[in-house]
């Protein structure tokens, strides 16, 4: 796939390139020069992987979509790319990212989500996407399976019966908690719910 298929398929009113040789975008351009840079990565050694071959960003939905071409990929090449997400990380810290692979000889993709590690690749990202596909992976399920509900119900209604809460001002509890809580997801603190979560389960 050329790299303007891949501009095409994501979308192309969303590519950012700072480079006006190319379609480029240089994080060594965007900090201002290898010191700048390393400040912002926090890391004393001079970066050698700074200039990405498509970066495409959804400035509402803050995602941003890092592709590194290759005629044909390996495992090697997958340093390369985390440089690059590390480096989007530290310059926009409000930005969700999609790291992809992509060949140029064929359609073959490799995709990963936030980091470029075991962990994080999405292995059922097989072909190019959208953005509004991208975008949707950052989304939060809203669809509830009933009998966790009830299950987890039943463990937070155990749990503050231990507090010795009584039963007339339990579900007042639970409502404040929950208003809390929906509060905190609009101002993106997911960090905060992930553990009150943990805290629950």
């Amino acid at each position: 796939m050329k790299r303007h298929d891949i501009i095409n398929r994501v979308g192309s009113q969303f590519l950012k390139a700072n480079l006006e040789s190319s379609d480029e975008w240089s994080y060594l351009q965007d900090a201002g020069g290898q010191t700048k840079l390393k400040e912002y990565v926090g890391v004393e050694k001079d970066i050698t992987h700074y200039k990405l071959d498509i970066r495409l960003v959804d400035e509402k939905s803050n995602c941003a979509i890092l592709v590194e071409t290759k005629h044909r990929f390996k495992s090697s090449d997958e340093a390369q790319l985390a440089a690059y997400v590390d480096e989007e990380h530290a310059m926009f810290p409000n930005h969700n990212v999609v790291a992809i692979l992509a060949d140029t000889d064929d359609d073959k993709v490799k995709v990963w989500k936030q980091n470029v590690d075991s962990e994080s690749e999405l292995k059922q990202e097989s072909v190019l996407q959208s953005m509004e596909h991208y975008v949707s992976l950052f989304k939060f399920q809203k669809q509830n399976d009933r009998e966790k509900v009830m299950k987890n119900t039943v463990k937070l209604n155990e749990l503050l019966q231990t507090y010795n809460i009584g039963v007339d001002i339990r579900s007042q509890l639970v409502g404040s908690c929950l208003l809390y809580i929906k509060s905190k997801v609009g101002k993106h603190e997911k960090t905060l719910i992930l553990l009150i979560l943990i805290f629950l389960s």
